[in-house]
């Protein structure tokens, strides 16, 4: 972290940070081994149509038609055979979980008061297990999305608190804007569309449920959010007692937050969105 003061009452910081984990588990199906498991592929749809007047759902460009490799399934002679032990997955194979994020930050302590903060907040996660699953086929047999670039989400949050002198009344605002809800695909492709595999799948079934976009890269509208705070401070014998008035989302923005996932004659329809406008009543009490 670099911290600097630019000019009187102002600073700037500038945080970077790296997370990654370790120590990852996996289960073992002792009963099979990775020869036992047949690879596949299967083309996704271009466009479906799913309601009665013709409607149809378009999917991400890069992801209509798109011929996807690394499906795995047993053979049948195999199936339904478990013999299963937790243990470390570094056992089998590199695997990793990396987070890279930076912070930038600006705080301003007026002469008269007033108190401003605000910053934007970046950075991007990358996973990968594939030397791992190439070893354990079974532990993600339809999720060919062992490698994982995740896109880069930045927030932005402001914040500004003023007292007004004599009176002592605080007024308070925050605004953030963040990443909107992510975006999966979920589908249940027909068998008639698996390349490669030569044969029905061992458990009979008739599709096969994957995830039609990469994860975490297909996101809905960013959402944005404007609060405000009124606080009436009051003093006595060394106690301090405020009474608050607080304005939750005072723009009544119905920005989404979820949606359904499915892909389908529903998919990316609202499931979640921002609460409306909401006042509220409250007292803190200090001593």
């Amino acid at each position: 972290m670099v911290q600097h003061q630019v000019a009187p009452r102002v600073s700037v910081d500038v945080s970077y940070y790296r997370r990654w984990a370790g120590n990852f588990q996996v289960t073992d199906n002792r009963a099979v081994t990775a020869a036992d498991f047949s690879s596949y592929s299967i083309v996704a749809p271009t466009q479906a149509t799913f309601d009665s007047q013709g409607a149809k759902i378009p999917l991400p460009d890069d992801a209509a038609g798109r011929t996807t490799n690394g499906f795995f399934d047993v053979i049948p002679t195999k199936f339904g055979q478990t013999n299963n032990l937790v243990t470390l997955a570094r056992k089998f194979g590199k695997q990793y979980d990396h987070w890279n994020g930076v912070d930038f930050t600006v705080n301003a302590r007026m002469a008269n008061g007033l108190t401003v903060q605000g910053g934007v907040s970046t950075g991007r996660q990358v996973t990968d297990n594939c030397a791992v699953r190439a070893a354990l086929p079974e532990i993600a047999p339809t999720n060919p999305y062992c490698h994982v670039d995740f896109s880069l989400l930045t927030q932005t949050k402001l914040l500004g608190t003023y007292l007004i002198p004599k009176i002592d009344v605080q007024l308070a605002a925050t605004f953030q804007n963040n990443p909107g809800p992510v975006i999966p695909a979920t589908y249940n492709n027909p068998v008639g569309n698996i390349v490669g595999l030569g044969r029905p799948l061992a458990s009979g079934a008739a599709f096969v449920s994957y995830n039609l976009v990469v994860p975490n890269s297909y996101f809905g509208e960013r959402t944005t959010q404007l609060d405000l705070r009124m606080s009436k401070i009051l003093r006595m014998s060394g106690k301090r007692v405020s009474i608050n008035f607080d304005l939750a989302n005072i723009l009544n923005r119905n920005d989404i937050l979820g949606v359904t996932t499915t892909y389908g004659a529903a998919w990316q329809t609202p499931t979640t969105i921002l609460d409306p406008r909401l006042f509220k009543i409250g007292a803190q009490f200090d001593f």
